[in-house]
């Protein structure tokens, strides 16, 4: 039995896109696709709360 990731992949896809819009291209030395779901939710979320407040 294999692992489905399609839904990860979907996920992170959409945060790539979500952070892109932001004018995010980079964590660091990363290019945002190297970084995994969990990494790009922790940008997001510092992105959109340092938009906000």
């Amino acid at each position: 039995m294999e692992f489905d990731n399609t839904h990860f992949n979907d996920e992170k896809d959409l945060l790539i896109e979500k952070l892109i819009a932001l004018g995010i291209y980079k964590q660091e030395s990363l290019h945002l696709f190297e970084l995994t779901v969990s990494e790009l939710e922790e940008v997001y979320a510092k992105a959109a709360c340092d938009k906000q407040c």
